[in-house]
């Protein structure tokens, strides 16, 4: 009697004879291999008429895994692809930026894009690539990125001086330094004579770019000036005081201009003397204040010739010892003031 031979809806595996199911079981799938049910050989038209031998044909093919793809920062880079799909036993070429799956014209590559930050270096490398560079299990690779700032990110260091008819600074000095990015900065006063540092340096951040500025500001040192004369002489004033360095102090003749001040210095009037301003003594080299200093007025001091004398003559009286001026015998005289005078007797019957 004839039976009809059928597939059952729920599996290719299974052939059904009549009420009987004949199944056909694969071989356990491997890490390497992947088993199947290729094809049933059976008799035209599914009708068994006589004693029937019935074949079943498996495949065996390699195994397909997934490699997938993540980022660690999305800000830093990026990755071509999500994921791959490669069979078992799929060599991996690692090229830096390009991994390569396989080889030849079925090969497939997955590549990287580094960022690029002005001031930053961006350097990756690949983490979860299997040891052995063979594909043989799902797995997840990695692109880690890191963003590293620079050491020798380039700034400014502007030195100012604060200016002799003002109050305001004018820039003497550029010093050209470098840094890490996102650091601070390492400015350095600077020695210069005559010279202070304005409070302490404002140290900045090193800004990426390169453009970053520090600006250090130096303050004139201030003196005193004072001004005295000799005996023979007075000053209008005796003291200059908050005189910055390098201010030049005019000379003319007896005066002094200091700081927009002048100084006056003025002879004595001494009976029998000639007073005449000499020169200041003390005025700085270069007439320029670079410290505390005294100048000093100085005058010479001469003796007249023509300081007047008299020389009384006096005559003993009759009646006592005393005695009486001779009143037409005064002589006025001349002579040098500080001199011996040089009085003549007079000759009396």
């Amino acid at each position: 009697m004839a039976k009809t031979l059928s597939f059952t809806d729920t599996s290719p595996q299974t052939v059904k004879i009549g009420d009987t199911d004949i199944i056909a079981t694969p071989q356990t799938d491997t890490q390497q291999y992947k088993y199947s049910v290729d094809n049933w050989l059976l008799p035209d038209g599914l009708i068994v008429v006589e004693k029937l031998v019935i074949r079943v044909t498996f495949t065996r093919v390699l195994q397909t895994y997934s490699v997938a793809f993540e980022v660690n920062d999305v800000a830093l880079g990026e990755v071509s692809e999500e994921s791959l799909l490669v069979e078992y036993g799929t060599a991996i070429s690692d090229n830096d930026t390009v991994l390569t799956f396989g080889e030849g014209a079925t090969a497939q590559t997955v590549t990287v894009t580094v960022a690029s930050f002005t001031g930053y270096t961006v350097t990756f490398e690949w983490i979860g690539i299997p040891e052995s560079l063979l594909i043989s299990e799902d797995v997840t690779i990695t692109a880690t990125f890191t963003k590293t700032a620079n050491a020798n990110t380039a700034y400014v260091v502007k030195h100012y001086q604060q200016n002799l008819e003002n109050d305001d600074y004018t820039l003497v000095e550029t010093v050209d330094m470098t840094g890490t990015t996102g650091a601070e900065t390492a400015a350095v006063a600077k020695t210069y004579d005559g010279f202070e540092l304005v409070g302490t340096i404002e140290q900045t951040t090193i800004a990426a770019d390169g453009k970053t500025v520090v600006k250090v500001y130096y303050n004139r040192l201030t003196f005193t000036v004072s001004i005295e004369a000799d005996e023979n002489g007075s000053v209008n004033t005796a003291t200059v005081a908050e005189v910055k360095y390098g201010t030049v102090i005019t000379v003319s003749e007896n005066t002094l201009t200091i700081k927009g001040e002048t100084v006056t210095a003025t002879a004595k009037i001494i009976e029998g003397y000639d007073i005449a301003f000499a020169n200041w003594s003390g005025v700085p080299t270069g007439d320029t204040v670079v410290g505390n200093v005294t100048i000093t007025a100085t005058f010479t001091k001469t003796e007249r010739t023509d300081t007047a004398y008299t020389v009384e003559h006096y005559q003993q009286n009759v009646d006592n010892d005393e005695y009486t001026l001779v009143v037409a015998d005064i002589d006025n005289m001349t002579g040098t003031t500080g001199a011996e005078t040089a009085a003549v007797a007079k000759t009396y019957d």
